[in-house]
This record gives C-alpha cells, sequence and structure tokens, in this order.
C-alpha cells in the first residue's frame, strides 16, 4: 500500500548460487499470496504466509526428478484455477489450493523440440489460452495451449509485431 518493496524472507529451499532460473514467483488468487515452483531438484511448490512471513509447501510433483538447473516458467489458468507449470522439460496442471498435479499435452510432441529454453508464457485471457512465445531458428513462434481440449496449437499474428521482440531472456 506504501509502494514500498517487503523482504519475504529467506527462499524456502536451496538456491544454487544465487541463480533464479530454476524457480518462479507468481500470485495465486485461490490462496491470496504468492507462490513459487523450484525446479532445482524437486518440483516442489510453496506458498508466502505474509502474516508469518514464511514459505509453507503446498504440493510436490512426485514423478520425474526436476534437473538441479532446470527454469521454470508458468501461467495462471483463472478458469480452471490452476497454474499451467513447466519445469524439467515436462509442462504440468498445478493445483496449489488442493494439492493435485495433473499430467497434460507436452509441446514438444508438436513442435519436435525436447527442450525449450528462455521463452515467454502467459496466460491470453481473450482466447482463455496459455500463449507461449520461443525463438526458433531466430525467428519467434507463438503456441497456444487449450486446458478444456488439453492441446497445443501454433498461433500467428495478424499483421507484424515489433522489430526488436524477443523472448524473456
Amino acid at each position: 500500500a506504501d509502494g514500498a518493496w517487503t523482504d519475504l524472507g529467506q527462499p524456502p529451499f536451496q538456491l544454487n548460487n544465487g541463480i533464479i532460473a530454476p524457480w518462479n514467483l507468481t500470485y495465486d488468487p485461490e490462496l491470496d499470496t504468492v507462490v513459487t515452483v523450484t525446479g532445482t531438484g524437486s518440483g516442489d511448490a510453496y506458498k508466502y504466509n505474509a502474516d508469518s512471513g514464511t514459505w509453507s509447501k503446498v504440493l510436490s510433483y512426485t514423478g520425474r526428478r526436476w534437473d538441479t538447473w532446470s527454469e521454470v516458467y508458468s501461467a495462471y489458468d483463472p478458469g480452471a484455477k490452476q497454474h499451467i507449470v513447466y519445469g524439467a522439460r515436462e509442462w504440468q496442471k498445478m493445483n496449489f489450493a488442493t494439492g493435485e498435479v495433473e499430467p497434460m499435452a507436452q509441446l514438444r510432441d508438436k513442435i519436435g523440440v525436447d527442450r525449450l529454453g528462455s521463452f515467454s508464457i502467459e496466460w491470453a485471457p481473450e482466447l482463455e489460452k496459455v500463449l507461449v512465445a520461443h525463438n526458433k531458428g531466430g525467428g519467434m513462434r507463438f503456441y497456444t495451449y487449450d486446458p478444456e481440449a488439453d492441446t497445443w496449437s501454433d498461433f500467428q499474428l495478424k499483421g507484424t509485431g515489433p522489430v526488436d521482440a524477443h523472448v524473456k531472456w
């Protein structure tokens, strides 16, 4: 409310030399707090308790062990009240309020690339889909994920995008 930054305390997991890529931070409206998923060896997710200044585990992905340096990306699907999460080269649906983790269609099956690195992901409310921007072959490629149909599709911009458009990093 005062426009100042708030220290969220120590992270709930081991940081690998301060590298930020193997975890993400996002807001979960169902929990009314920020949540994080770590890609540093587990796939655990935590929520922040502002009253106590502490983090608590809300779910643990029990499938494939996540790579030590796995990048983590996510977007919140407000219709299904879950996060679409990419980590350890796997896409999953995660509901931090219930602790449920669901498998989902994999983008690699559509595009033939096992590992996406440095891409952008956002929930597109006008499409009611996840929108992914990926640098492929020196150009931007866009894909959408439809949670209802559990399918990935190519997405084409109408017109041209900005000349200097690029993914997050």
